[in-house]
């Protein structure tokens, strides 16, 4: 079976998202660690973050996107040992 690479649209909220449709890679700090657990579980050894959210004028802001991946750089993933933090 050919490695799965999914592209999510990635964007951290400040509280869970309740919506019960609510795709993955955009979420709370929490949910989006639950959303990568998930994925891991699933065989997914690489994922694509997409920080594009349909509003063109905070895509542009490129801070905003970099922001977003140091925290998840700090606070999910374990970039040395290429995993999820505990």
């Amino acid at each position: 079976m050919p490695a799965l690479c999914p592209r999510l649209r990635f964007r951290i909220t400040d509280a869970p998202v309740t919506d019960p449709l609510r795709q993955a890679g955009t979420a709370s700090l929490d949910q989006l660690h639950e959303d990568f657990t998930q994925l891991e579980a699933l065989g997914v050894r690489h994922v694509t973050l997409d920080w594009y959210t349909d509003d063109l004028d905070l895509t542009r802001r490129h801070e905003w996107g970099w922001r977003m991946f140091a925290t998840m750089a700090e606070k999910v993933f374990d970039l040395v040992r290429e995993t999820l933090r505990s």
